[in-house]
Protein backbone atom coordinates (compact mmCIF):
# COMPACT_ATOMS: atom_id res chain seq x y z
CA UNK A 1 0.00 0.00 0.00
CA UNK A 2 1.68 3.44 -1.02
CA UNK A 3 1.15 6.14 1.27
CA UNK A 4 -1.42 7.42 -1.75
CA UNK A 5 -3.80 4.61 -1.35
CA UNK A 6 -3.17 5.06 2.38
CA UNK A 7 -4.72 9.21 2.08
CA UNK A 8 -8.45 9.46 3.62
CA UNK A 9 -9.92 12.33 4.05
CA UNK A 10 -11.88 12.81 7.14
CA UNK A 11 -15.37 11.63 5.67
CA UNK A 12 -13.82 8.73 4.46
CA UNK A 13 -12.20 8.03 7.63
CA UNK A 14 -15.64 8.45 9.52
CA UNK A 15 -17.79 5.48 6.86
CA UNK A 16 -14.76 3.57 7.25
CA UNK A 17 -15.20 3.81 11.02
CA UNK A 18 -18.41 3.47 11.32
CA UNK A 19 -18.30 0.24 8.89
CA UNK A 20 -15.76 -1.40 11.51
CA UNK A 21 -18.16 -3.19 12.55
CA UNK A 22 -19.37 -7.34 11.70
CA UNK A 23 -21.69 -7.23 9.62
CA UNK A 24 -23.18 -4.65 6.60
CA UNK A 25 -25.01 -0.71 6.98
CA UNK A 26 -27.55 1.03 4.56
CA UNK A 27 -26.21 4.15 3.61
CA UNK A 28 -29.29 5.45 6.07
CA UNK A 29 -27.18 3.92 8.99
CA UNK A 30 -23.83 5.34 7.71
CA UNK A 31 -25.34 8.85 7.41
CA UNK A 32 -26.35 8.56 10.82
CA UNK A 33 -23.00 6.82 12.60
CA UNK A 34 -21.52 10.16 10.70
CA UNK A 35 -23.82 12.69 10.66
CA UNK A 36 -23.38 13.14 6.66
CA UNK A 37 -25.63 14.58 4.32
CA UNK A 38 -27.06 13.04 1.64
CA UNK A 39 -25.12 13.75 -1.10
CA UNK A 40 -21.61 13.65 1.02
CA UNK A 41 -22.32 10.04 2.87
CA UNK A 42 -22.85 8.82 -1.00
CA UNK A 43 -19.95 10.32 -2.70
CA UNK A 44 -17.88 9.43 0.19
CA UNK A 45 -19.29 5.37 -0.50
CA UNK A 46 -19.00 5.56 -4.19
CA UNK A 47 -15.18 6.25 -3.26
CA UNK A 48 -14.96 4.18 -1.50
CA UNK A 49 -15.90 1.20 -3.03
CA UNK A 50 -14.50 2.53 -6.21
CA UNK A 51 -11.01 2.02 -4.20
CA UNK A 52 -11.52 -1.04 -3.09
CA UNK A 53 -11.82 -0.28 1.08
CA UNK A 54 -15.67 -1.03 1.01
CA UNK A 55 -17.84 -3.62 -1.26
CA UNK A 56 -21.57 -3.84 -1.52
CA UNK A 57 -22.82 -7.45 -0.60
CA UNK A 58 -26.19 -6.72 -1.58
CA UNK A 59 -27.66 -3.95 -2.94
CA UNK A 60 -28.04 -0.54 -0.51
CA UNK A 61 -25.86 -3.12 2.20
CA UNK A 62 -22.13 -1.49 2.36
CA UNK A 63 -19.11 -3.33 4.01
CA UNK A 64 -15.86 -2.67 4.61
CA UNK A 65 -13.61 -4.56 3.24
CA UNK A 66 -10.01 -6.14 4.57
CA UNK A 67 -7.84 -3.39 2.35
CA UNK A 68 -10.27 -0.76 4.22
CA UNK A 69 -9.39 -2.37 7.91
CA UNK A 70 -5.98 -2.01 6.66
CA UNK A 71 -6.29 1.69 5.45
CA UNK A 72 -7.92 2.94 8.30
CA UNK A 73 -5.24 1.38 10.66
CA UNK A 74 -2.95 2.96 8.83
CA UNK A 75 -4.14 6.64 9.30
CA UNK A 76 -3.65 8.19 12.84
CA UNK A 77 -5.53 5.82 15.49
CA UNK A 78 -7.97 8.79 15.99
CA UNK A 79 -8.47 10.33 13.26
CA UNK A 80 -12.40 10.44 11.77
CA UNK A 81 -13.30 9.36 15.29
CA UNK A 82 -15.24 12.50 15.63
CA UNK A 83 -17.47 11.96 13.34
CA UNK A 84 -18.95 8.36 14.20
CA UNK A 85 -19.50 8.96 18.04
CA UNK A 86 -22.74 9.47 17.58
CA UNK A 87 -23.73 5.65 18.17
CA UNK A 88 -21.95 5.89 21.94
CA UNK A 89 -23.88 8.36 23.02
Amino acid sequence: MTERDAHLTFAQAGVLRALNIPGELTEPQIRFETGLTVGATRQTVVNLVQRALVVTPRPGRYQITRLGRNTLAATASGYGQEITRRRHR
